[in-house]
């Protein structure tokens, strides 16, 4: 079920996309463009060493590794609004991070800060794992969920709500089932 906050979100894909049948990807080449990011990472990089992990027009969201000391994060920030997914990094992968989880790390708690000061809405599962039916190109429609449409639906990141069956078909499978 979509919320209020889930379905202004929807309403926001649709508007970047153009469609969710026939989206449109050209609005990443002016979101790459104006950098609307760029606040938020240079006061990352005062308390992180930041590496841009993005992968140009294959996501639709930046990608950062924040490190500190031998603590590890991932930051995916979208282009297609001010939606952030932020990840612990360990051994066992990547967990995904709930807004409201308080964590005692004085650094874990410094990124949610900053993205709360520059306006960056970070999302839990809740939001990431509902469906969307946008047409991408490695993603079945059935299968891609509101992380894909904000983040990257090539990316490796799995979670409980987004791993399993949720997999991703090379675009040759993708035109026989659609």
């Amino acid at each position: 079920m979509l919320t209020a906050h889930s379905d202004s979100i929807l309403r926001e894909i649709v508007t970047k996309y153009g469609s969710l049948e026939e989206p449109d990807f050209a609005f990443q080449s002016s979101v790459i463009a104006t950098r609307p990011f760029a606040p938020l990472l240079d006061e990352l990089l005062v308390h992180f060493f930041v590496r841009d992990t993005t992968r140009g027009y294959q996501d639709a969201g930046f990608t950062y590794v924040l490190r500190h000391n031998h603590q590890e994060w991932t930051l995916q920030l979208s282009m297609v609004g001010r939606y952030g997914v932020l990840f612990r990094n360990g051994d066992a992968g990547h967990s995904l991070i709930e807004p409201m989880e308080i964590d005692e790390s004085r650094e874990e708690n410094l990124i949610l800060h900053l993205a709360r000061k520059y306006r960056v809405a970070l999302l839990g599962e809740n939001i990431l794992a509902k469906p969307v039916r946008l047409r991408l190109f490695y993603t079945v429609p059935q299968n891609v969920r509101v992380y894909h449409a904000l983040f990257s639906e090539v990316e490796a990141f799995q979670w409980k709500g987004i791993a399993g069956p949720f997999a991703t078909q090379r675009p040759a499978e993708m035109a026989a089932c659609v």
